[in-house]
């Protein structure tokens, strides 16, 4: 699953109390219940006008992606390579 939040502290706070009701649902069953917090996803940027990378505003054409690596708002051309991301 993934958490989607407008900011870094909130979706931190989130994750947090997942993190504590999964370890609480681990100790009532004494199974193992596991969250990585080193897998997380980042928080996107909000929708800009402009690519942050190379500032050529975007249009109805010139669409705007945002990266899943690092949550950047960015053109087509800043945007051109594609990584599989391992989490």
């Amino acid at each position: 699953f993934y958490v989607r939040s407008r900011t870094e502290e909130r979706k931190m706070e989130w994750l947090s109390s997942i993190q504590l009701a999964c370890k609480e649902a681990q100790e009532e069953a004494g199974g193992s219940v596991v969250v990585d917090m080193d897998q997380m996803a980042p928080v996107w940027v909000p929708s800009e006008p402009d690519c942050q990378i190379c500032k050529r505003p975007f249009t109805f054409l010139f669409r705007r992606h945002h990266c899943r690596n690092c949550g950047k708002c960015v053109c087509e051309f800043c945007s051109k390579d594609k990584v599989r991301i391992l989490r």
